[in-house]
């Protein structure tokens, strides 16, 4: 899922709050002691993220960090979550082992500590509001919460060739990442965060905002397909679906959050969803916008995203046979929550980023039909001799 925020002035009231670049940069130095020489927007669905350029407390040596301004007053908790996250990836490592002896260590971001901890609050007042009691009155909150990570380089993996190879380093990592957090248990009750991008809540985000597709162009087909994905997974995939393994996992390893370097996977960026859900919705999500990238065959992208998968942390075969239904479930989620998206806000361009080749995507499986049958194509690929399930989800279905 992508959408773009900008550096804009704050607007007290707005659909969110913004943080001026003037803001941005006094605040760095007053919390974190670093002497901005360049700011830049990044792309951003929910929270407010700027490239940070400059020296940290009297160093010399220019560096790059990231902003992270929750505009919508996020809960602390769920960001001490995720900061919890970062640190003990940062502390296990994920080393992806490529062939030809070649050892790839995956980053994944830190976070820096300010003043009063690692999270800073910037107070409304400081956005235009007259206080903080007025601005709590108005939108909700009295401050922001701020956090600044490490800048981690490289090129997002929407940018280069999707190869076989990649692919199958992306699911490798985030096997291994999964394979970190699955026994992880947090000092908060972190279990009942909810966040409408887990897969769990895809058939309700659908069928709260599938009329929005309606008012697209062709709309009319688009709904069409998407109520023949619902369909599926409600007929082939939900019963299993609700039965299998739990864990935390990142839940948005879409091409955006998922960096290169070197022609190999480099680093997994923001944990802005992490939740603990269905352990394969996490190779679901990510094998999803694999697919996106795939046009001419979706399906390989998604075997090649699940057999990396598979050599770092085994899937069960009930896991396997449900797969293609829930990153078919996740496009579905996507692009319907896009088209609600362009109503809130129509000039924001990157709300489609995803939109686009989302349909493509769902156009090219629906009328492919069950040619070449998804999840037979995964079993024979991950060496899986129990074809039971696979063989009674294909028979119950149109569409695969």
């Amino acid at each position: 899922r992508m959408a773009a925020s900008s550096s804009s002035s704050s607007v007290p009231g707005g659909k969110k709050a913004m943080v001026s670049n003037q803001v941005a940069i006094e605040f760095l130095e007053e919390r974190y002691g670093i002497e901005v020489t360049d700011l830049k927007p990044l792309p951003s669905y929910d929270d407010q993220n700027l490239l940070v350029t400059g020296t940290w407390k009297g160093s010399r040596k220019t560096k790059k960090y990231v902003m992270k301004i929750a505009c919508r007053g996020d809960s602390v908790g769920d960001l001490q979550l995720e900061n919890e996250a970062m640190r003990i990836l940062a502390e296990k490592r994920i080393i992806l082992k490529i062939p030809g002896g070649l050892n790839v260590e995956v980053d994944t971001p830190d976070v820096i500590r300010g003043e009063n901890g690692l999270i800073e609050r910037l107070d409304a007042k400081r956005l235009g509001y007259l206080s903080n009691e007025v601005a709590k009155e108005m939108v909700g909150f009295k401050y922001l919460p701020v956090r600044v990570v490490t800048y981690l380089d490289g090129k997002v993996m929407a940018k280069v060739p999707q190869t076989p190879q990649l692919l199958q380093e992306l699911g490798s990592s985030l096997g291994q990442m999964d394979r970190i957090l699955k026994d992880w248990q947090p000092v908060s009750d972190a279990k009942k965060r909810t966040i409408a991008w887990d897969l769990m809540n895809a058939e309700k985000t659908i069928e709260t905002k599938l009329k929005f597709v309606e008012r697209l162009e062709n709309g009319e087909r688009k709904t069409l397909l998407v109520n023949e994905f619902l369909r599926k997974y409600r007929q082939c995939a939900k019963d299993t679906h609700l039965k299998l393994r739990e864990s935390f996992v990142h839940n948005d390893a879409n091409d955006y959050n998922v960096l290169v370097h070197d022609n190999h996977i480099s680093g997994i960026i923001d944990f802005g969803d992490l939740v603990y859900t269905k352990l394969v919705n996490n190779v679901a999500i990510a094998a999803a916008y694999a697919m996106l990238g795939s046009q001419d065959d979706p399906v390989a992208a998604l075997v090649h995203v699940a057999v990396g998968y598979n050599s770092s942390l085994q899937l069960e075969p009930e896991e396997i046979g449900i797969l293609y239904y829930l990153s078919c479930l996740r496009i579905c989620q996507s692009v319907v929550s896009s088209a609600f998206e362009q109503t809130r806000d129509p000039e924001n361009k990157y709300i489609l980023v995803s939109a686009k080749p989302g349909w493509a995507c769902l156009e090219k499986l629906y009328t492919t039909k069950c040619e070449d049958q998804p999840t037979e194509r995964l079993f024979a690929a991950l060496k899986v001799r129990d074809v039971q399930q696979c063989s009674r989800a294909c028979k119950q279905c149109a569409v695969c």
